[in-house]
């Protein structure tokens, strides 16, 4: 199938391209003795080649990370936490998967009392690939076993988690089955009472490509799942590709996911997505009530928009809302606090990263800001929250060092962006917490054979 093509043309152009880029990792870490970025502190051995980066925070102010690392002719998945509310040193990295299988495109999750999920694409030397999971019972615990949670056969691959409160974990997936004219969205649910993962759970089955899922999970323990159906077009045609957004619903307690529904239709201009480090695809964040706000790239009078839709939990619907704002809008990203206020930023057609918020549910997105600078173009952009809505967001720039920028309250100001690491900066993911602390993780390109290398430092506030 085609886009199985492309990722394994992705893949083959990843391992190339990946032999000059290094990682570093950076930490906004609220009460240290001095303001500013401290001195990076290495994570990964110098000679390696480490990438795919992903953080996460718990409410202790303990860390973990987890990123692919390349061992000879195979991948395998890595990890290191700081413990002691941040008063540790990053543990030595520990490997998790299994070592006869190379494994690649980690996932993480973590909840407020340190349990945390990892899950990713998982294949023998040669043949059909599949998803492992590996879960962690708190901060201070081992990582368990990593476990098949997908059914065998097929190709199985873009795993996204999500881990409620309780400790309950879920994993989605696309799946193509072996000798089956069709793809499908699965899921897999882990229950710490069982110390087991449910059988996979079929969201959605298509003789289309259901690609791209995402996955979240509120407080109480309800899970939205989105995901892109690819209709039509190609990634290099003129017109791009096209197709439809879907998403299904799994209440807290229940034995099943509710039918999937259509929230409306997706566009990508020609070349998005093609041999990049992101698959484009809808973005869903939820508050602690379980409302929840979709967007994706939507197309309006043949303008490419950030379109919305919303699921109340109380009355236990969707609706869909007006675009973000009427920019020209790729890769958005979303990001919610405790009482359903949402930001979402994206790239705007000049190149510039752009943002707004608006209450989900509510009736008027705030006037879109550009935080970028300069004419340097600027790329897939993050953002995230904590509960009492301080925000962070990062971004890639061509030729350009990683950028950093931070608000304080949902009322505050975006402050100017901070370089961080070097020039040539790579994807960057992040993650925030209670306590208002924040890390950020990219790669960095680097002349090989000097490896890939992930780095921490730590941001105090003026």
């Amino acid at each position: 199938m085609e886009e199985i093509t492309r990722i394994a043309a992705k893949r083959r152009a990843a391992a190339v391209a990946l032999a000059v880029i290094a990682g570093w990792l950076i930490a906004w870490a609220h009460g240290a003795q001095a303001a500013g970025w401290s001195t990076p502190t290495r994570l990964s051995a110098a000679g390696q080649i480490a990438t795919y980066p992903e953080i996460a925070l718990d409410g202790r102010r303990d860390a973990v990370s987890v990123w692919a690392q390349l061992e000879g002719n195979r991948e395998e998945i890595m990890t290191s936490s700081r413990l002691l509310g941040g008063r540790s040193r990053w543990a030595r990295p520990l490997s998790l998967s299994p070592d006869a299988l190379s494994a690649d495109f980690p996932q993480l999750a973590v909840d407020s009392a340190g349990a945390a999920v990892a899950a990713w694409d998982a294949a023998p030397t040669d043949g059909p690939t599949f998803i492992e999971a590996a879960v962690r019972r708190s901060a201070s615990a081992g990582w368990g076993r990593a476990l098949r949670i997908s059914e065998r056969g097929g190709y199985v691959y873009q795993p996204q988690v999500a881990i409620d409160r309780h400790g309950v974990a879920t994993v989605v997936w696309s799946a193509s089955p072996a000798n089956a004219k069709v793809t499908r969205i699965e899921a897999s649910t882990f229950k710490p009472e069982t110390g087991a993962w449910s059988a996979p759970a079929r969201l959605a089955s298509s003789s289309d490509q259901l690609l791209d899922p995402q996955v979240a999970a509120d407080a109480r323990g309800d899970a939205i799942a989105v995901w892109k159906r690819w209709v039509g077009g190609g990634i290099l045609q003129p017109a791009g590709t096209n197709g439809t957004i879907g998403a299904a619903i799994k209440r807290a307690g229940a034995r099943a996911w509710r039918a999937a529904i259509t929230l409306g239709r997706y566009v990508e201009p020609m070349g998005q997505g093609s041999a990049s480090f992101e698959f484009p695809g809808p973005h869903v964040a939820m508050d602690a009530h379980g409302n929840a706000m979709v967007v994706w790239q939507g197309e309006n009078v043949r303008r490419v928009l950030t379109e919305v839709a919303v699921w109340n939990a109380s009355q236990r619907e969707w609706h869909v809302q007006p675009p973000v704002s009427n920019q020209f809008a790729v890769w958005p990203h979303i990001a919610a606090d405790s009482r359903g206020d949402a930001t979402v930023v994206w790239q705007a057609q000049a190149g510039g990263i752009s943002v707004a918020t608006e209450r989900i549910g509510g009736c008027c997105w705030t006037r879109p800001r550009t935080l970028t600078r300069g004419s340097v173009e600027a790329f897939y952009p993050r953002v995230a929250v904590d509960p009492f809505g301080d925000a962070l967001a990062t971004w890639s720039r061509s030729g350009g060092a990683v950028q950093v920028a931070r608000r304080d309250g949902l009322g505050g100001v975006w402050q100017r962006p901070d370089n961080v690491g070097a020039q040539d900066g790579g994807v960057s993911e992040l993650a925030v917490d209670a306590q208002r602390d924040a890390l950020v993780i990219w790669q960095q390109p680097v002349s090989h054979p000097n490896g890939i290398l992930i780095e921490v430092s730590a941001y105090a506030p003026r």
